[in-house]
């Protein structure tokens, strides 16, 4: 949620951010059906802007992601 995450940085209550990351774009409606992924790209600006520390968790799926997908 980008701009919940715009909200907390403005106000200053943000020093720290883990995200999870589900799967890469093209497989993003299959796994989470969602459609884009423009929202962790847009906190992942943020937080580089801002200079935030964070960290992307994935949990791998062997049967939903590969190597491949993971790269």
């Amino acid at each position: 949620n980008p701009a919940m995450l715009q909200h907390l940085l403005q106000q200053q209550l943000v020093d720290y951010v883990a995200m999870d990351w589900k799967a890469p774009p093209d497989k993003l409606l299959q796994i989470c059906q969602h459609k884009s992924a423009t929202g962790v790209y847009e906190c992942l600006e943020l937080l580089q802007e801002r200079n935030i520390p964070f960290e992307l968790r994935c949990t791998i799926h062997s049967a939903l992601l590969n190597e491949d997908d993971l790269q």
